[in-house]
């Protein structure tokens, strides 16, 4: 690939697609499994962390209880997240970002703690599949229960296809994305409104906090990724 090409680093869940309330309600739906107290979208974003057993750890289970029921918990979420993402889309203003980007020849990059299947059907059904140059997830169940840090695989693809840093921009709801960012010289951006609350993004203090993509295109422009 070309080094000068410019690149989109997009996390998946509560960034591109419209699904926190749907994680909210498959997590409650294992805390209400296992006798814990529910929690609201707020508790979700004040506890979220990655790996995801900090989450488990944040809301009251126990190292034991976690190890003991990993794979329980895990195919409550997905069976649960499975059946409601099928009425999920992208966040308002998406799909024009998209659009207007991948016309300019913009690399879009998919960087997720979900599996890559998942990603796969639902951008399939929203009809965006020819967007994305490329999905860095999980292949399946087995290897999501493992714990490769995104920052790693985004590295190794730029290393493998001479992408500069320079050149990219990572978009993403948690802390996570923007210390992925910082790490691999890439330009933050932060949006509210996914897995974190807008205080522990600007804690983690992104080059750009926004609140909806709609504020996007100004950083774009002056980056030069549209005119």
């Amino acid at each position: 690939m070309n080094a000068a090409i410019k690149f989109i680093v997009w996390d998946w869940n509560g960034t591109l697609i419209e699904d926190t309330p749907l994680n909210v309600a498959c997590f409650n739906r294992i805390l209400s499994h296992s006798g814990k107290k529910k929690i609201d979208t707020h508790g979700y974003q004040s506890t979220f962390e990655v790996p995801i057993e900090k989450l488990y750890f944040n809301n009251g289970f126990s190292e034991e209880e976690v190890a003991r029921d990993k794979i329980a918990h895990q195919n409550l979420y997905h069976d649960a997240y499975d059946e409601g993402i099928l009425s999920v889309g992208f966040r308002k203003d998406a799909r024009e970002i998209l659009q207007e980007t991948h016309q300019r020849n913009i690399r879009h990059i998919i960087l997720s703690n979900h599996l890559v299947p998942s990603i796969e059907d639902h951008l399939h059904r929203l009809n965006a599949k020819s967007f994305f140059w490329n999905i860095l997830a999980h292949e399946n169940r087995e290897t999501q229960r493992g714990w490769h840090p995104k920052g790693e695989r985004l590295k190794t693809l730029m290393r493998d296809h001479g992408l500069r840093p320079e050149n990219g921009i990572v978009v993403g709801d948690t802390p996570e994305e923007t210390h992925i960012a910082r790490e691999t010289g890439l330009t933050s951006i932060a949006i509210t409104g996914g897995f974190a609350t807008k205080e522990r993004l600007r804690e983690a203090k992104p080059d750009h906090l926004i609140d909806a993509l709609q504020d996007m295109p100004p950083i774009l422009r002056k980056r030069g990724f549209v005119s």
